[in-house]
């Protein structure tokens, strides 16, 4: 990439575009599919940076993870196999809260990458018990994602547990 233009990069990545649903689908089937994840794992986190600029439609204030209080940012989400190769990413405005990102990727993998049986760790920000109730009401349509998440605080006994099956 030393010797491409901006344009040229730019250019790449408009090509990658019009073609990542198609990649998704390819890197999910490689490294997702029953056949290769037998333990069915699935990594899942969302992460920021901050932008400069006047010019990205994405670009918002929001929680940041990197210390840039008051800058604008851009939210990125990233989905992995069990041993952290990317199948899946996300972009979304830098003021969108971790549960909705979360949502949209379970979306994508149900219907765009067609996996309905996996199990999703996330940390505690992002698997929240609306989440796992979401997840619930997916195991009583017939869709079994499980979940691994840590605890946000001392548990009630009515927290929804940290581990669990959809089915």
């Amino acid at each position: 990439m030393a010797g491409a233009s901006t344009d040229e990069v730019y250019a790449a990545m408009d090509w990658l575009l019009d073609r990542q649903d198609g990649i998704e689908k390819q890197l999910t089937a490689r490294h997702l599919a029953p056949g290769v994840n037998p333990g069915r794992m699935a990594l899942f986190d969302l992460s920021s940076s901050w932008v400069t600029g006047r010019c990205c439609e994405l670009a918002a204030r929001g929680y940041s993870r990197d210390g840039k209080k008051g800058c604008e940012q851009i939210e990125y989400a990233i989905l992995t196999d069990i041993e952290g190769r990317p199948v899946a990413v996300r972009v979304f405005p830098g003021n969108t809260a971790d549960p909705t990102a979360f949502s949209e990727i379970v979306t994508a993998m149900r219907d765009t990458f067609a996996l309905d049986n996996l199990v999703l760790v996330g940390d505690r920000g992002m698997i929240t018990s609306a989440r796992i109730t979401a997840l619930r009401e997916l195991g009583e349509a017939g869709t079994g994602f499980d979940w691994i998440t840590a605890l946000r605080a001392r548990r009630s006994p009515d927290s929804p547990p940290t581990t669990g099956r959809c089915r």
